[in-house]
């Protein structure tokens, strides 16, 4: 009996022993996980402009919850200005590591090697200063973008319409410049960013013998974007010209007209539709009869804010100008079209359009005479 009841107890009092307070034991260490505080996530940056997430170039990190950490993460944003990549998601790897599908290096001319020569090409050109300013060179996108009504703006164009000249019912008006972002700073911990740009144009008007006239237009803007709004003040120079065969063949002789302005621009953004105004000032002209030197600008666009793919998206746009040397009576086109536009990436637009215009002539040379004409376009806005 007495040997039954110790093989009982012998195991049951090394049981007790092993249980009891402050016995020699090795302390089994908590999940990391539970000595954390656990903290809700982030929210999502709402704005839209610079310095938000979706904004080219962001500075303002993605709040992402990871389960295992149970904080928010800052993750990094799209590198130098690069929209989210369909490599490596929002966070984009070394310029020489971003790995195919299968875990291997792009191939030499893909587009995986492209996107990485890019990338590393572009992060020679940015300099992250003590206070966390960030200034780009040669940024990818421009913060004002030209209206696509506005017919003195920079862009390639092929516009031909049924106005009268003076040889025949057939005239095209064309148009060679583009605009080059010169440097970007974007400022820390605000959703703003300021660049400088430079832009030049010539505007002709061609009938299908001669050149009648052109326009010579260049500039440079300072430019702002905070959220919707986005802003310029800018200096730039027109010169008209008439064409020397017309001059023979016509007898017109050509006038006096070349401008030096100082312009100030404002628009808004409501998604899909922009609302703008600008109003310059010639503070040097060379007109006849040194006209009022005021001139403004006005008008909308409803325009597709996201990539169209290789459907496109139709469009609309109105402007009206209203000028000095005019006294001020407003010229107005409507333009209606279709359009082809990856807004993450320069020289990636492209639209066909009918447009409509009444008013005073566009072309300097001819800037008394009243013009009513419709044409048929393409247009690409650089």
């Amino acid at each position: 009996m007495v040997r039954r009841w110790l093989r009982w107890l012998g195991p049951a009092a090394v049981v007790v022993a092993l249980g009891a307070p402050g016995a020699a034991q090795s302390p089994v260490p908590a999940p990391a996980f539970f000595d954390r505080p656990i903290t809700a996530p982030a929210p999502d940056p709402q704005s839209t402009g610079p310095g938000s997430h979706g904004w080219p170039g962001t500075v303002s990190p993605r709040p992402q919850w990871s389960p295992l950490e149970a904080t928010s993460v800052p993750v990094a944003p799209p590198v130098l200005e690069a929209p989210p990549s369909a490599f490596s998601g929002y966070q984009v790897p070394h310029a020489d590591a971003v790995p195919d599908a299968e875990g291997l290096r792009p191939l030499p001319g893909s587009l995986g090697d492209d996107f990485n020569r890019e990338v590393a090409a572009r992060r020679l050109f940015r300099v992250c200063t003590w206070n966390d300013y960030r200034i780009t060179g040669f940024p990818q996108s421009l913060l004002w973008e030209s209206p696509l009504g506005e017919k003195r703006a920079p862009r390639f164009q092929a516009l031909g319409t049924n106005f009268n000249n003076y040889a025949n019912s057939k005239t095209l008006d064309t148009s060679i410049g583009g605009t080059v972002g010169l440097v970007r700073v974007d400022t820390p911990g605000r959703d703003l960013a300021f660049q400088l740009d430079a832009f030049a144009v010539v505007m002709s008007r061609l009938s299908p013998n001669d050149l009648i006239a052109q326009d010579y237009r260049y500039g440079v803007p300072l430019t702002f974007q905070r959220g919707d709004w986005r802003g310029k003040i800018s200096y730039e120079h027109t010169s008209s010209h008439l064409g020397d065969s017309y001059v023979v063949n016509t007898g017109r002789l050509p006038i006096r007209y070349a401008k030096d302005e100082i312009v100030l621009g404002l628009s808004r953004d409501f998604n899909s539709l922009r609302v703008y105004g600008q109003a310059s000032y010639a503070f040097r002209q060379s007109l006849l009869g040194d006209p009022k030197r005021g001139r403004f600008d006005a008008g909308f666009q409803y325009v597709c804010p996201y990539p169209t793919g290789f459907s496109g998206a139709p469009y609309i746009a109105a402007h009206v100008t209203a000028r000095g040397e005019v006294q001020y009576n407003p010229d107005g086109l409507v333009q209606v079209g279709w359009l082809w536009r990856n807004p993450y990436q320069r020289l990636a637009n492209l639209r066909v359009f009918v447009e409509h215009s009444e008013g005073r002539s566009p072309f300097g040379q001819f800037v008394y005479d009243r013009e009513k004409w419709t044409g048929v376009g393409i247009a690409s806005d650089f």
